[in-house]
């Protein structure tokens, strides 16, 4: 609705008031012409009718709780309870510090006497009392007892939170932007968990979020918090309580307007904190505005972006992705919002940790995803044309915009690489990972913006800060393109190019930059992910990079940082005893994986982000691999017991495919420790329930080379089991299978590995065609079976084992090979 509009509205609004009740429909019908025009005027008069004050800010005072009594109450005892002396009061009852007063121990409580304005009294005070029962979190105050008094006074006994506003809190610390993000980030946790317990508070402001002096948050005042549906997250009550019972400056555009409910609403005011933090000023000003200017401004206009507002010196660092969350959570429409605060909370810390937030430039991914939405069942070559028509007009927008003012080139061309990079290779790659066959427009996706980038590049000039970007935009296109440790289309060598420039940028910002922090850890992770792409390749050029990486991974280690960084040096350990394990030095690979968990776990467990628990969990699993080959498997389970932990966690706060399919890795080794003590049912059960995650991930896009990779690799596994059942009718099976899929990924990647992987999955088919032959030497196709085989032997060399692979549960390569040629002749 535009200004013009809702002025239309209001007008509308204020004149059928006026009118008879009964003659108000005639007359909206006789005054516009426009539908939606006076359907909004229908809904506000039926607001009107259930309260005439929903527009008003709300009372001072409790005009329903007698003075009389909020006076006497101190002194008295309620409970086991003395009240001492009053510390709050609002629209949903008057709060007192109280002592606990029955000589059994000495306790500071807040008690709440609440005002028995209406007949629903009664089921509002057992909502309350439910609502806080069921809400043990540390981050907010506990229910410790509730009552009615002999003469009728209703109590709730709180834990007394001795602490500051979050605002002041932060103005009075002087907490760093980081710091303030953290804060929020652990409120945003706390209303999470009230969301998973089916309870939105409705009323997120900092009067309501008070910090106490060991920087614990606590939220206060679920008396206007309301249960929602288990189903689809909308509130089982009403909206109105017969009063207004938010306050306007933190309410959401649907609770102004007296629509029901959602967790989205709470989304929506952690938004304005999170703005009003982070910019030191609301996002609204709605001072000595009238009630309907009050709904106009929060339901209509869209507040000035937090980094053109903010403090001078923290401008540059809220603008891009830290301005476009706030924005995400502010969206008018809660389905524009971030889904769930877990969403939030997944954004924040990915900004905390420096990755990319999906709400980065939200506009192109919605139109992306719309796009997906739309065309999930075609081909996917129309979504490459829309891909191809979406690269050239971000290329020419960005030309336009350069040429608009040769003293903003630098700043824009910084700006449109972080555009680029993380909202076309993130947003739009991301929707088309989710589309069936939609490989080859990813190929075309990453074909554009590899002429992007060297467009970029060849322009960088002495610009230090925009080559560090382009940098890090070369690392993401090559995580896309073909790396071992992430989704990818196969194509290592494009990957390889990519991360050159990368690691060229880096070294060039650090000739003119030794001792700053950025550069350091650029040049770290640029050279970590060149030795991952070229052991992935079997380079002998991945001894010199790996060597290099470790020597940046220990420089930075040395470095006072802060918490993102430590959590960049302990994933540095892990990525280089995972590349060790390629060589097979297993002493140093289990060394620097004791290091890596080492220094992960001396990160607190409020600083730790999804993608840090991630790195976490797989530095775990790969210390378990280690201990696993030593057969010490006591540990190696305790190890992948607590990756799977882990694995859980970051499932319940990022909620996607690849997180569910970072657990199946957890299972599938954890099912190696089971095999390796016999326990084969258990075993089997775990690779099982593995496979089937792997197999929904695949399905949903055929062409993903790292899904069908992992499903290729289950059925070796259970073929492995199969075959030491002497069940080799199912081993067949499950081999063949594997075979398939080898074959496929052989036509599509150009990783040497691949190669070795068929040439396995081909060599265990034809000993299980072999095993199963000489079981059942009488069976009518006894003879065909062991053809198979010997067909099967002749397309493998024994040079394919000479590749390395991942160690696992297979018996040697040439060992069989050498069974085989025995057997086969």
């Amino acid at each position: 609705m535009t200004p013009e509009q809702w002025t239309e509205v209001t007008e509308l609004f204020e004149v059928a008031l006026q009118q008879p009740p009964d003659r108000r429909a005639e007359w909206i019908d006789a005054a516009s012409d426009d539908v939606v025009l006076r359907a909004e005027v229908r809904a506000m008069l039926d607001a009107h009718a259930i309260d005439p004050e929903f527009l008003e800010q709300p009372p001072e005072v409790v005009p329903a709780l007698d003075e009389a009594v909020v006076d006497t109450v101190i002194g008295r005892r309620v409970g086991a309870y003395r009240i001492t002396r009053q510390i709050g009061r609002g629209g949903m009852g008057v709060v007192y510090e109280a002592q606990r007063d029955d000589q059994e121990f000495d306790r500071r409580a807040a008690v709440k006497i609440l005002p028995a304005w209406s007949a629903g009294f009664a089921d509002r005070f057992r909502t309350e009392r439910r609502v806080l029962a069921a809400l043990d979190h540390p981050g907010i105050a506990r229910l410790l007892d509730s009552g009615t008094t002999d003469d009728g006074i209703a109590y709730f006994v709180m834990e007394f939170v001795d602490g500051l506003p979050v605002t002041a809190w932060c103005q009075q610390r002087r907490l760093t932007l980081r710091d303030r993000v953290a804060l929020i980030e652990r409120i945003c946790e706390a209303v999470a968990f009230a969301h998973r317990h089916l309870v939105v508070h409705r009323d997120l402001k900092p009067a309501n979020i008070l910090v106490t002096a060991d920087g614990q948050p606590k939220l206060l005042d679920f008396g206007i918090a309301t249960l929602v549906s288990e189903d689809d997250g909308i509130s089982t009550g009403t909206t109105q309580t017969g009063h207004q019972s938010f306050t306007p400056e933190f309410a959401s555009p649907e609770q102004i307007r007296g629509e029901r409910v959602t967790t989205s609403s709470d989304v929506y005011s952690l938004g304005v904190l999170l703005y009003l933090v982070v910019a030191d000023r609301h996002p609204y000003s709605l001072r000595d505005l009238s009630p309907l200017d009050v709904m106009r401004v929060v339901c209509e206009v869209d507040p000035p972006t937090p980094s053109t507002v903010a403090p001078t010196d923290q401008r540059r660092a809220i603008a891009g992705d830290l301005d476009a969350v706030i924005a995400k959570a502010l969206r008018k429409s809660p389905d524009e919002r971030y889904a769930s605060v877990a969403e939030l909370i997944a954004d924040l810390r990915a900004w905390q940790s420096g990755h990319p937030v999906v709400a980065a430039h939200a506009s192109l991914g919605y139109r992306a995803w719309r796009l997906v939405g739309r065309h999930r069942t075609t081909a996917a070559a129309a979504a490459a044309v829309m891909i191809a028509i979406t690269v050239g007009g971000i290329a020419t927008a960005w030309q336009a915009r350069v040429a608009q003012a040769e003293r903003d080139k630098a700043q824009n061309r910084f700006r449109q690489v972080q555009e680029f990079s993380r909202s076309l290779l993130f947003d739009v790659h991301g929707a088309l990972a989710a589309v069936p066959g939609a490989t080859d427009a990813r190929r075309l996706l990453l074909d554009r913006a590899v002429q992007f980038l060297d467009g970029l590049a060849a322009d960088a000039g002495d610009d230090d800060a925009l080559k560090l970007e382009l940098a890090a935009a070369y690392r993401q296109l090559a995580n896309v393109q073909g790396n071992a440790v992430s989704e990818n289309v196969g194509d290592t060598a494009a990957a390889l190019k990519s991360l050159q420039k990368a690691v060229a940028f880096t070294e060039e910002v650090r000739e003119h930059q030794p001792e700053a922090i950025e550069p350091l850890v650029g040049a770290m992770k640029a050279a970590g992910d060149l030795a991952s792409v070229l052991s992935l390749r079997g380079d002998v050029g991945v001894t010199e990079w790996r060597a290099r990486y470790e020597v940046l991974v220990r420089e930075l280690e040395q470095r006072d940082t802060d918490m993102a960084r430590r959590l960049d040096v302990a994933k540095g350990y892990s990525d280089l005893g995972r590349l060790y394990v390629s060589v097979e030095d297993y002493d140093s690979a289990e060394r620097l994986y004791r290091d890596a968990v080492r220094h992960f776990e001396r990160i607190p467990a409020d600083a730790r982000t999804a993608p840090g628990l991630r790195d976490n969990s797989y530095a775990l699993k790969r210390l378990g691999g280690v201990l696993l080959r030593g057969m010490r498997l006591d540990e190696s389970e305790q190890r992948y017991r607590e990756a799977l932990a882990i694995d859980e966690r970051v499932i319940q706060l990022d909620d996607r495919p690849q997180t569910r399919y970072d657990m199946t890795f957890t299972l599938s080794d954890l099912a190696l420790v089971e095999s390796r003590r016999g326990n084969w049912s258990s075993a089997v059960a775990a690779w099982t329930r593995a496979l089937a995650v792997r197999q929904a991930i695949s399905d949903a896009d055929p062409m993903d080379i790292r899904a069908l990779s992992g499903v290729a690799t289950l059925h070796g596994r259970l073929g492995w089991a199969a075959f030491q059942a002497s069940d080799f009718a199912t081993a067949v099976e499950h081999y063949r299978t594997q075979l398939r899929h080898a074959e496929t990924i052989n036509t599509r990647s150009d990783v040497p590995t691949r190669l070795t992987d068929r040439s396995w999955a081909a060599l265990r088919l034809a000993e299980a065609l072999c095993a199963r032959a000489d079981a059942d030497p009488k069976h009518p196709e006894a003879a065909a079976w062991v053809a198979d085989a010997r067909l099967l032997f002749q397309t493998t060399t024994r040079d394919d084992g000479k590749i390395a692979v991942s160690a696992g549960s297979e018996p040697d390569y040439f060992a069989l090979y050498d069974q085989l040629m025995r057997r086969l002749g």
